[in-house]
């Protein structure tokens, strides 16, 4: 079947999907956002500190969810953009940043459109966040956003992703840490660890190889294993997340993958 023929039977999925209860209930940090806390979680931390001093920058936020890269981007220094398509996103977004102060309010605009949509000048962004957006995109959407992208960033710009489930968790490493939890430690883990929202909203999940080939058409660009939820923990755990989820073995044991992409010079038509 052609690509074509293919894609037109991918519809893409429907804002309306997007819930205020989806972004309150499910998505990670939720907990913080219903307490009103200023606070970000580890992951806004982490994607954050691999985008590098974002001081005096222009940031683009693609997927912004309830605002709080965004928001957090504003309080860092930057000039930050955030755009969703999900009427309920904009929303909690809004009410996200009148946790800020006033004059760090003012370095903050969101805009409800749809990321294949989006339109600013070429160079216009010295960072782009995709975050947690990757997973929800069909194939053809995600080379659309991706070509974009490359046009808004700035020499020495960066595209940002985090995406999850890393497919080869599911397909490899769970079943191998089931097992050792089984037979070795005899305790039992849940079959799967995959949320309610999972099946309907993730249609274009990844694994390193895939989402480095996708990556190719574009930018210059490397794929890490990427964990975060490490505080509190005790130290023999602290210590056994580093092992397995760093590289090589956080490429079949680590759940999420984050990638860093600067522009390339090809300019690959994707077959």
């Amino acid at each position: 079947m052609s690509r074509e023929k293919d894609t037109e039977r991918e519809k893409p999925l429907s804002p309306e999907l997007y819930t205020h209860e989806y972004f309150t209930t499910d998505c990670e940090g939720y907990d913080l956002f219903v307490q009103g806390s200023a606070e970000i979680s580890e992951r806004i931390k982490g994607v954050l500190e691999a985008a590098g001093d974002l001081s005096g920058k222009r940031v683009l936020d693609v997927g912004c969810g309830r605002g709080e890269l965004t928001c957090a981007a504003a309080s860092y220094g930057a000039q930050a953009v955030g755009v969703d398509y999900s009427a309920a996103a904009i929303e909690l977004s809004q009410q996200r940043l009148l946790v800020l102060p006033e004059k760090i309010r003012k370095k903050v605009e969101f805009f409800r459109v749809d990321a294949k949509d989006i339109s600013f000048p070429d160079a216009s962004f010295d960072v782009i966040f995709m975050i947690d957006v990757y997973e929800h995109l069909h194939d053809y959407e995600i080379q659309e956003v991706l070509r974009k992208t490359k046009g808004f960033l700035r020499d020495g710009g960066v595209l940002i992703i985090h995406t999850g489930p890393n497919t080869w968790f599911y397909s490899y490493g769970y079943p191998i840490v089931r097992a050792v939890f089984k037979y070795i430690l005899r305790r039992s883990l849940p079959e799967t660890l995959r949320g309610p929202y999972d099946s309907v909203m993730h249609v274009n999940e990844q694994n390193p190889i895939s989402l480095s080939r996708d990556l190719k058409n574009y930018f210059d660009a490397s794929v890490t294993p990427c964990f975060f939820g490490t505080e509190g923990r005790p130290l023999w755990k602290r210590a056994a997340m580093r092992v397995l989820f760093a590289r090589p073995l956080g490429y079949v044991f680590c759940n999420t993958l984050l990638a860093k992409a600067k522009p390339s010079q090809r300019c690959l038509t994707p077959l």
